[in-house]
């Protein structure tokens, strides 16, 4: 309701996630912040009552199962490239435009539609709609409509009108009507309206780079190229924003940033990405560039280095910011003291130094030769970085490093601890954090889980285990734990873990299901055979934070299963909570009963997983437990003992249909084989989300702070 406040919209016509069962066709829906729409959904809970009045009027008798008969007039005429044996890249091509409909069978067919949206519907006004995406507008349409209205004799006006006109008239008449106030990811119990958010999982590397272009546009490249404008140091990027953004909204449509179509969709999808980010790297790069020079006040000598820092989030922030500065070769230090703009020293440590590299001055006019320098990666632990604004320091060598403040920052062989947290890994690579402050233990946090995905017709839009499915672990299996780097600011540990999953399914044994159009053969179980999935876990814990940070990297060598990191709270609830794009909504763990629920049957199950954005928690009195994630969209909160978040990394599926005779080609990128990188975070607290400023937490981790190196 909000989004369609702020377009001056007052009518929203949807079926996906409605509660059909418990609502007529016309509804008010609430937003979280009161705003109001009338909702309408279509009867049925479906969008294309009216094509099945245009199907029925011209397909023949005895055709409705197997239009391949002798002498069909929908065959006639039918052909197909025959050069190929992939039956789904050559189908029967026909024209049944030419068909001409029977009316009356018609006008039998509206009558059963248009009773059933009478009984659905509050008005005088009923909406019999013909929005099928799947094939062409009948060239009959008119006629259709004439023809019915010519044979109804009760008095009914029925007319082809368009959906602006019918919420026109809609909300002429439309007197109280109920309201409802929440998300619209209601199952269906009957009608055709199934949820459709599995897809939040499917190409996950999508669902990641496209968290990365959004944040790029609408918390760096607009807003300080804003800025940049107003200082008079640049003009506003107007045409490249148009351009980034117009990418954007293509790659937006439902079946592309869903995950779901084909690989060449999302190839294309790719390159287009590759063209928004470079589009908002290079206009940030020069904005942030010109913002450096107009706000420089400190004074440099050679070997000394001025840099700024930019915060893009809407409060003030203080805490470690890594940057690499290049250090021309006669001036390296592996020892830095930063400096503030009001002359204070700030905790300052160099991780790394690289050998030599060769870097270009780039100017309009004059060629510069390469300056040979070395890249170091520094860490600074900046103060009260301003909201929207920037912070300058000074680097300059210094004979030994800065010690920090005293710190409880410590580590041994297989634990590290700062002020504020423990953190000890097991054997096998599962972690056990000690919240200091509350005195609460979340043991056996960080293992990873893996269920099979069938390869039915919907495989694309549902997570579906084979028939006997069965759960893989790296749970007792020995992990390598390694130091990366320690430091006054921050502990880095390295875990290595051994996970042996299926290659695939056990394609020999195959179960044959049906779709609404066509044949598929799902597995009865997954592939005895096991491959091996190197995964890779950095475990960063910084000088005074109460979080743990996590990047884990991984290469999916597997098919056709769901990957998932879990991390057991031991939080005695029954609600979770994840924010959206405008509220933090709470959700309720429970299971239907799946005899009531037609979802559940055309899905292959109950669907449990939920959308996340920035972060997904759960809290008691007791204890509570935040997970951060980073364009990771969909978790879980298990109904186990334990009550373990369940955060997807990857689902790896087999887009399309499946045929064991003549297979189609594996589709690649909905595999998701290959390398992968996943960042996320471990927050415990106290009380609730909001009271613990879990959001703005979930912010800093996910938009750090960036950094310009001016002369």
């Amino acid at each position: 309701p909000q989004i369609c406040k702020g377009f001056e919209l007052g009518s929203y016509y949807s079926y996906h996630g409605v509660p059909a069962h418990e609502y007529p066709v016309e509804f008010i829906w609430e937003g979280p912040d009161g705003s109001e729409i009338l909702f309408v959904r279509p009867i049925f809970a479906g969008a294309a009552a009216f094509h099945a009045v245009e199907l029925g009027s011209i397909v023949p008798d005895g055709e409705t199962e197997n239009p391949l008969v002798p002498g069909s007039a929908r065959l006639d005429p039918a052909y197909r490239l025959a050069d190929e044996e992939l039956t789904d890249h050559s189908p029967f091509y026909t024209n049944d435009l030419h068909l001409e409909p029977d009316y009356d069978k018609a006008y039998g067919i509206y009558v059963k539609i248009k009773e059933a949206a009478a009984a659905e519907s509050t008005t005088e006004h009923l909406l019999i709609s013909e929005f099928y995406d799947s094939q062409n507008m009948s060239p009959h349409l008119a006629d259709l409509v004439e023809e019915i209205a010519k044979r109804e004799t009760n008095g009914d006006q029925i007319k082809l009108s368009t959906l602006s006109d019918y919420l026109d008239a809609l909300r002429e008449n439309v007197g109280e009507l109920k309201r409802y106030k929440g998300e619209m990811v209601y199952p269906a119990k009957s009608g055709w309206a199934f949820r459709l958010f599995q897809t939040l999982a499917s190409r996950m590397y999508l669902k990641q780079i496209n968290r990365e272009a959004e944040y790029l546009l609408t918390k760096w490249a607009e807003p300080f190229g804003t800025f940049a404008w107003l200082a008079g140091s640049r003009d506003f990027p107007v045409n490249e924003m148009d351009y980034a953004w117009k990418k954007m909204h293509i790659n937006h449509s439902h079946d592309d940033i869903g995950g779901c179509s084909v690989d060449m969709v999302h190839e294309d999808m790719l390159w287009r990405y590759r063209q928004i980010n470079e589009t908002g790297r290079a206009t940030l790069h020069r904005t942030l560039g010109s913002l450096a020079r107009e706000i420089g006040t400190m004074e440099v000598k050679p070997g000394e280095y001025r840099v700024v820092i930019f915060n893009p989030l809407h409060f003030a922030r203080s805490e470690q910011v890594e940057l690499w500065l290049d250090m021309p070769e006669e001036f390296v230090s592996e020892n830095l003291i930063a400096v503030a703009g009001d002359g204070t020293e700030v905790p300052c440590h160099v991780e790394t130094i690289s050998r030599d590299k060769n870097v270009t001055v780039e100017a309009p006019l004059s060629i510069c030769p390469y300056v040979r320098v070395r890249r170091a990666k520094v860490l600074i632990e900046a103060k009260d970085v301003p909201a929207l604004g920037y912070a300058e320091y000074k680097l300059a060598p210094a004979s030994e490093a800065l010690s920090s403040e005293a710190t409880d920052l410590c580590c041994g062989g297989d634990w590290m601890e700062n002020e504020h947290l423990k953190v000890s890994i097991e054997n096998d690579g599962r972690l056990t954090l000690l919240d200091k402050s509350t005195g609460e233990e979340f043991s056996g946090l960080h293992y990873f889980s893996d269920d099979g995905q069938n390869r039915t017709p919907n495989a694309a839009w549902t997570h579906c285990p084979a028939i006997k499915d069965k759960l893989f672990t790296n749970c007792g299996r020995e992990a390598a734990i390694d130091l990366v780097s320690q430091s006054d600011l921050a502990i880095r540990m390295k875990v290595k873990y051994n996970m042996q999953i299926p290659v695939g399914l056990d394609m020999d044994n195959q179960t044959q299901c049906c779709s609404q159009i066509y044949i598929n053969y799902a597995a009865d179980e997954r592939s005895p055979k096991l491959i091996e999935i190197p995964i890779e876990s950095i475990l960063t814990l910084r000088k005074d934070s109460k979080r743990l940070d996590i990047e884990t990297t991984l290469d999916n060598r597997a098919q056709d299963h769901r990957l998932r990191v879990m991390f057991p709270t031991g939080v005695e609830t029954d609600q979770s909570c994840s924010d959206t794009a405008y509220d933090v909504v709470e959700r309720t763990v429970g299971r239907l009963d799946e005899d009531d629920w037609v979802e559940t049957q055309r899905a292959g199950g109950v669907q449990l997983t939920r959308p996340v954005l920035n972060f997904a928690d759960v809290s008691s009195d007791a204890r509570s437990l935040a997970v951060i994630v980073d364009g990771l969209p969909e978790y879980e909160l298990l109904g186990d003992g334990e009550r373990t978040m369940a955060v997807t990394l990857l689902r790896a599926f087999q887009n399309g249909r499946v045929d064991p005779d003549t297979p189609t080609p594996p589709e690649r990128g909905s595999q998701a084989q290959g390398l992968h990188t996943f960042r996320y975070a471990l927050y415990p607290h106290k009380g609730s989300w909001d009271q613990a400023q879990v959001m703005p937490e979930a912010y800093r981790h996910n938009l750090p702070m960036k950094v310009v190196q001016a002369m």
